[in-house]
C-alpha cells in the first residue's frame, strides 16, 4: 500500500484585481493510505467568477473540477459576494505511475476563460515498507490449477521455500477432476478455492479475490519459483517506486523437472509499451510481480482473451504506468505437450486479439 505525503503548500496569488481571496486547506505534512492524492480549498474570483480549479502536472492538466461545494466559512468572510456560499473545491489526483516526488501547480478558472494561478503542492509518494522497515509487504502467490495435480506440489514447495518469508498461497482449483484439495491438504497454511471450470484468467482472479497481499504473483501450477524470487521481487520494486510491476528471468525446465537451459529474453531500451506490442518480453507469467492498487486499478485478467490474458494485461499496463525488469533469473518454466503456449496457432490467434483491444 502506498502512502502519499503532503510535503509543502504554497499560495501563489491570495488578493489581487482577479481573486476575493482563495486558499488551499490541504496542510503540509498530511498524509494518506492509497494511490489517490487529495486537495481541497476554495477561490473567489472577483473581475469574474471562479467556475472551476485546474491542478497541472507541469505544463499537462491533470484533473479539473467545478468550483460549486458548500463553504459557509467564506460566505461568512465575504458576505456581500454571491458566489462565496459555494467557492469550494476539491480534487482527487491518482499518482501512481508518476514520478516519487511531484510538483503540482492550482490554478483558477474564471467564468471569461482567464487563468490565475492559486498555489503550488509538493507530494511524495512512499510505499509503507519504505516508511517503516520493520513493515514487511505481505506477498500473495496465486495458483491457478486445472487437472495438474502431479505439479502442483512442486509449485507449492517453491513457494515455501523462498528466502523471504512473509507470503501467502492461494490455490484456485478450477474444476479439476484429479483432487487437487488432497494435494494442498498436505501443506498448513495453504488455502484452496473450488469453482466450476472457467479458464486459467477467471481462476487468477479468484485468486486475487481471494487474496490479502499487497504485492502480487501468478505462479502457473508447473511451473516453480525460484528460492530468491520474491526477494528480488520486493527488493527491485522498492528501488523502482514509480513502476507498476517488475519482471524478471525464467529458465526452461523438461516435464520431469531433471534438465534446464535458459533462453535470454530481449532487453528493453526506452518504451516498454512499444517493446510489447513489437514482441512481449515477459515470458514466463510467474516470472511478474505487480503492486495489488494497480492490478486492480487496471481490472486483473480478461477471462475472454486467456490464454493471452497476461499480454492484455501488460499493455493495459503499460500503456499507463512504468514497468521494470531486474535481469535475475527467478522462475522455472516447464515445457511439456500441455503446455498452452504449446499451441502456435491458438496463440496467435488470442495474441491478435489481446492486440486488437488496445484499439478498441
Amino acid at each position: 500500500m502506498s502512502v502519499i505525503e503532503i510535503l509543502d503548500v504554497s499560495l501563489t496569488e491570495t488578493v489581487s484585481t482577479r481573486l476575493h481571496g482563495c486558499n488551499i486547506d490541504t496542510a503540509p505534512g498530511s498524509k494518506t493510505s492509497g494511490h489517490l492524492a487529495q486537495f481541497s480549498g476554495w477561490v473567489l474570483g472577483r473581475e469574474s467568477p471562479a467556475v472551476a480549479v485546474e491542478l497541472l502536472n507541469g505544463s499537462n492538466v491533470c484533473r479539473r473540477v467545478r468550483v460549486n461545494i458548500h463553504r459557509p466559512d467564506v460566505a461568512a468572510v465575504y458576505p456581500g459576494v454571491p458566489e462565496a456560499e459555494y467557492s469550494g473545491f476539491k480534487i482527487q489526483m491518482s499518482v501512481l505511475g508518476l514520478t516519487p516526488e511531484i510538483e503540482f501547480l492550482l490554478q483558477a478558472v474564471l467564468k471569461n476563460q482567464s487563468r490565475v494561478p492559486i498555489g503550488v503542492i509538493r507530494v511524495k509518494r512512499r510505499w509503507r515498507q519504505d516508511i517503516n522497515d520493520e513493515d514487511r509487504p505481505l506477498v500473495s502467490v496465486v495458483i491457478p490449477c486445472y487437472n495438474q495435480a502431479h505439479f502442483l506440489r512442486e509449485a507449492i514447495e517453491s513457494v515455501l521455500a523462498q528466502t523471504y518469508p512473509h507470503f501467502e498461497v492461494v490455490v484456485v482449483d478450477d474444476g479439476s477432476t484429479d483432487n487437487i484439495a488432497a494435494v494442498v491438504a498436505r501443506y498448513p497454511g495453504v488455502r484452496c478455492f473450488q469453482q466450476r471450470n472457467q479458464g486459467l484468467s477467471a481462476a487468477r482472479n479468484t485468486g486475487l479475490r481471494h487474496s490479502i497481499g499487497e504485492c502480487l504473483v501468478f505462479l502457473d501450477a508447473d511451473d516453480r519459483l525460484m528460492p530468491r524470487a520474491i526477494e528480488v521481487g520486493l527488493a527491485s520494486l522498492r528501488d523502482h517506486p514509480e513502476c507498476a510491476f517488475v519482471y524478471g528471468h525464467s529458465r526452461f525446465m523438461t516435464f520431469d523437472g531433471s534438465s534446464f537451459h535458459w533462453q535470454p529474453r530481449p532487453r528493453v531500451e526506452g518504451d516498454y509499451y512499444l517493446a510489447l506490442l513489437q514482441g512481449c518480453p515477459v515470458f514466463a507469467t510467474g516470472s511478474v510481480m505487480y503492486r495489488r492498487e494497480i492490478f486492480e486499478l487496471v481490472g486483473g485478467f480478461d477471462p475472454s482473451l486467456s490464454p493471452a490474458a497476461d499480454y492484455d494485461l501488460y499493455y493495459r499496463i503499460a500503456r499507463q504506468f512504468p514497468i521494470h525488469c531486474h535481469e535475475q533469473t527467478i522462475v522455472e518454466y516447464r515445457k511439456h505437450g500441455t503446455s498452452m503456449t504449446r499451441s502456435g496457432e491458438l496463440m496467435l490467434r488470442y495474441n491478435l486479439a489481446a492486440l486488437r483491444s488496445q484499439w478498441k
